[in-house]
């Protein structure tokens, strides 16, 4: 899921500027200087949560190869959950404090400057705003 997370999210803010809920609420993301933001910046934009979700992904499957069978297969959905998350590596545990440290950073950033940008947005050179192919929360007509 993390993989295909972050893949939509490159690939829509590179393609079109904007994710499926961006373009229902009218905005998008584009560079300072009001271009189209691109693959590079699109990257750069998710590097972070990228970087989070492969430490997730890697602390997982070094998790699934310490469990045994009866620990995973002969217990419910909750218990085998409970059971991985048991047998993470140590050495990756402080990536989950770091990543919500991230989260909050992010959160904090965008409430204490002017123009409403993100700790990911900085790291790209990007910006959220409105769509201008949007009027009134409506998509804009061709006129003829």
């Amino acid at each position: 899921m993390a993989i295909l997370y972050s893949a939509y999210t490159v690939y829509f803010h590179g393609r079109f500027g904007q994710t499926i809920g961006k373009r229902v609420m009218g905005i998008r993301v584009v560079r300072l200087t009001g271009e189209n933001i691109g693959w590079p910046n699109a990257w750069r934009r998710s590097s972070v949560d990228i970087g989070f979700s492969i430490l997730g992904i890697v602390s997982t499957f070094a998790a699934l190869l310490m469990i045994t069978d009866p620990e995973y297969y002969g217990v419910g959905l909750v218990q085998r959950a409970e059971n991985v998350q048991l047998h993470e590596p140590e050495w990756l545990s402080w990536s989950k404090v770091a990543s919500q440290i991230w989260i909050w950073s992010e959160v904090v950033v965008m409430l204490f400057n002017t123009k409403r940008r993100a700790l990911h947005d900085f790291i790209a050179g990007t910006i959220v705003v409105a769509d201008a192919k949007m009027d009134n929360g409506r998509p804009t007509t061709a006129q003829p």
